[in-house]
């Protein structure tokens, strides 16, 4: 479960974990409703679930594997990259540029 800030979400990716996703403000509805569209887990659209949508969230995304599989090819996508390598490469472009 997570409040759908960019870490919690990055977390459940990169673990192969599905998403429960409970987020309204400061951009966590863009990143919630992402979740749910590409089916990487739930998104609960509220910023404050019941105990019961968080029961029938988790539920389901246990319960459904296209879910799991969703994520877990996602995960392995990730894990392809080395986000520092990529970085230091985009800076020195930049700065070869100038």
């Amino acid at each position: 479960m997570t409040n759908g800030r960019f870490g919690g979400v990055l977390l459940s990716i990169r673990h192969g974990l599905p998403i429960v996703a409970a987020g309204a403000h400061e951009g966590k509805n863009e990143i919630c409703a992402r979740a749910g569209f590409f089916k990487y887990g739930i998104n609960l659209n509220t910023e404050t679930p019941s105990s019961e949508q968080l029961r029938t969230a988790v539920a389901e995304v246990m319960e459904n594997n296209i879910y799991s599989k969703n994520i877990r090819n996602l995960s392995k996508e990730f894990q392809r990259y080395n986000p520092n390598e990529l970085s230091l490469g985009y800076i020195g472009e930049i700065l070869n540029k100038n």
